[in-house]
Order: C-alpha cells, then structure tokens, then sequence
C-alpha cells in the first residue's frame, strides 16, 4: 500500500466500479493512471480509456460473488487500486474479501454501513445532536412526507410513496428549501479538508421529480451556515473515521434552518466540478498531507434525460462540453439518462448562458432529430 501522502506512479493501474464511472475513468485517464473499469452504461467517452472494460448489469442486481469475479476479470492477476463511485451503497459488504493484490481505497464495510443504512445514520445524527428533517420507519398516512432509499443516489431514490419495503427505506419529513452539498478529502491527519460547496436542483420537486439535474459550484451560501456544515462534519469524522474524499448533502429549509440529509461516502459527482488539472484521485488512494491551493473557476453539471424512448444514431456529433456520451444505436426508454454537460465559465452569468447555449444546441440537433427517428 502507499504510504500517507506518498505520490503514486503514473503506472498505477486503477479498478474502477460504479453505477456510471465516466468522470472517475477520465480523471484517471487524464492524469496518467492505467485504467480497467466497469459500469453499467458503458459510455462511449469511458470506454475509451479503459485498457478493458466490463459492462454490468444495475448496481443493485450485482452480487458479492459477481462483484469479486469483475474485480478479478480486470486485474488478471495484477497489484491494482481498487475505486468504488456510486454503487459503493450497495456493494460494501463485499469489500471485506479481496485478493491481497486488491487494494480497496474504499471507507471500510463498518463506516459504509453507518451512513448507508438509515437508522444508523439518524441514530449517529440525533445523537451528536446535528439537525435533519424528522424521519420515521413506519408508514404514514397524513402529513408530507418522502419516500427515501438510503443506498440510493442521484435523486431517483426519492418518491412521494408512503409505503416502506426494506430496512434501507425510511420516510422524511418533506421540507421545503434549497438544496446543497459539501465536498471534503480526509486528510494524512484524519482531519477533514473541505474542497468546495455546491448547489443541487432536481428536475422538478414541485411535482415529485427529484432527480438530480443541476450541480454547480460557488454557490450563495451564508458564512455561519458553511462554518455550520464543516462543524458537523469535523463532529461526523470523529465517530466515523472516513477515508478519501465524501460528500456530505444538506439543505436550507425556507425559514433559514440548516438541516443534513445524507453523507456520500465516495467521491462524488461533486468531483468534476473540480479543476482538470487537479488529480483528486491521488488523495483517494493515498491521504493528502497538504492540499495545493485551487484556483476554483465557475462549474456546472447538467443531466438530460430522454422525454421518450429514442435511439443514438451513427452520425452524431457531440460538442466538446457534453460528456456520458452513449455509444451510437442506443436506446434509451422514457427518463432514462441520456448524457451530461460539464461547463467551465469564468463567472457565473456566462456560465448560465453557456449552459442555455448548449441546451439549445440539445433540443434542436438532438431531442428533435432523436424523436424522428423513433
């Protein structure tokens, strides 16, 4: 294993496995790590990367035994670092197992086990006395409340039902407000070391799609309620013990509360709204004595999905800014994710109108000529 700090070779080869891993592959790519890789979209701008890649089944489908014989497809044998993306809800108990030429830059089983499962997690909460919308176990039959998958990601865990399966389903309370989250490294001296906040907006909450569509950085956020967030997550990290980077979700109700709703323990879509240039990668698998200083530009990410079934033809040609692109012959079903847009601006205002630009360029040379060929 690498020691604290100590800077891997640009040789590391990496076993990346997620949900959709194409902004840890091209991170990877790009500064230089071998990679191997596995998703379940298989995105053409991620296999692209990849020395080999493997195409899954959903996450939530993949078993342990599954899960050991991808890592093992991929490696061939060889010493490699394992990185988990989003998935990681559902596959820690296999963790606990690997080859020892694996090596998992994961939180342990124990940790992931603390904040994927939700009484725990409340229990962790109420207990260090950190606010968050009521929740309950149980179902209700009056009242406002949501319907949430604790192992659940990206927003699609989140329903109106009131209806309880599974001990990873809770109810909370639904609260309305503004939605954000906090991107943070554990550093050489456990210490976390936050990166950045961001704003999240779903694809329409007013009627029950809370989806994430919209990511971006430096957003409008009080001094007293950053410095309340990074107050939770020191109180977090020392019940915890995390390791690399997580993100930790939270809101602002609309009379002014602060309240926490989820910690994601992995590196989250949060990590492209980072630099290029820095090689947060390398504090996941080897904690960071010091962190450089990041000039932080205006970032944003967006999530198109498709209004109808529709198929990628051959001849399409993606502008630079659209990322997760699917292979050509496609086929999307209705809300399915289609692909992303990842915008760089140097203020604000031009980052809105680029992304208005591109969402044109979406509706009248993609979404249009997609539906005539449905």
């Amino acid at each position: 294993m690498l020691q604290q700090s100590e800077r891997p070779a640009a040789s590391t080869l990496l076993i990346i496995i997620a949900q959709s891993a194409r902004f840890l592959i091209q991170s990877a790519a790009r500064h230089g790590y071998r990679v191997r890789a596995a998703d379940c979209f298989a995105d053409s701008d991620s296999v692209q990367h990849c020395e080999r890649f493997i195409r899954l089944e959903p996450i939530t489908t993949v078993s342990p035994q599954q899960l050991h014989e991808t890592i093992e497809l991929l490696a061939e044998g060889q010493t490699a670092y394992l990185i988990i993306g989003t998935g990681i809800e559902y596959l820690y108990p296999a963790l606990t197992d690997l080859p020892e030429h694996i090596h998992s830059t994961a939180n342990s089983a124990e940790v992931c086990s603390q904040v994927c499962q939700p009484m725990p997690w409340f229990t962790l909460l109420d207990s260090l006395q950190l606010p968050h919308p009521e929740v309950t176990y149980q179902p209700q039959s009056t009242g406002q409340w949501l319907l949430k998958d604790a192992a659940g990601w990206g927003g699609s865990h989140i329903s109106a039902e009131q209806s309880i399966s599974d001990k990873s389903h809770y109810l909370q309370r639904h609260v309305h407000g503004i939605s954000y989250s906090a991107l943070f490294v554990i550093d050489a001296q456990y210490q976390p070391r936050l990166l950045m906040f961001n704003r999240q907006i779903c694809v329409d909450a007013d009627n029950g799609d809370f989806r994430l569509q919209t990511l971006y950085n430096h957003p409008e956020l009080a001094t007293h309620q950053q410095q309340a967030v990074m107050d939770a997550i020191m109180q977090i990290q020392q019940r915890l013990n995390l390791r690399g980077l997580n993100s930790l979700d939270f809101m602002v109700s609309d009379t002014g509360q602060l309240l926490l709703l989820e910690l994601n323990p992995r590196p989250s879509a949060s990590c492209q709204l980072l630099p290029e240039t820095v090689d947060w990668l390398h504090w996941q698998i080897a904690a960071p004595q010091n962190l450089p200083d990041i000039k932080m530009s205006y970032r944003l990410l967006y999530h198109f999905f498709a209004e109808q079934m529709l198929t990628i033809p051959h001849d399409l040609n993606w502008p630079a800014d659209f990322c997760d692109l699917p292979a050509p012959g496609t086929i999307h079903a209705e809300g399915d994710p289609v692909c992303s847009l990842c915008i760089e601006a140097p203020d604000t205002i031009q980052r809105f109108e680029r992304l208005e630009q591109q969402c044109e360029f979406f509706r009248k040379k993609v979404a249009l000529r997609l539906k005539n060929l449905t």
